[in-house]
């Protein structure tokens, strides 16, 4: 993966700055790499809990196109808890 990452537990979080839609492109491939390395490893990610986190003004978040894993589309978040630590 070529994106910034931390695993923590049974926590995954990822992240990339998105300036265009070759950025976007390659965050999905990310995404799709994680799912094949998660089952070939038997950790299957739980799509169903997966949320998206955007980070920007209004018109940038509202443009980007939609990400998925395992054929599931991510929910979107406004706010994200870490673990506390």
């Amino acid at each position: 993966m070529d994106c910034d990452f931390a695993i923590v537990v049974e926590d995954i979080k990822i992240w990339k700055v998105l300036h265009n839609a070759a950025d976007e492109d390659n965050f999905q491939g990310n995404l799709r790499r994680l799912d094949e390395w998660s089952r070939r490893w038997l950790l299957p990610v739980n799509s169903n809990k997966c949320t998206l986190l955007r980070l920007g003004n209004k018109t940038q978040v509202t443009d980007m196109r939609r990400n998925y894993m395992n054929g599931i589309p991510f929910r979107a978040a406004e706010t994200k808890k870490g673990l506390g630590v």
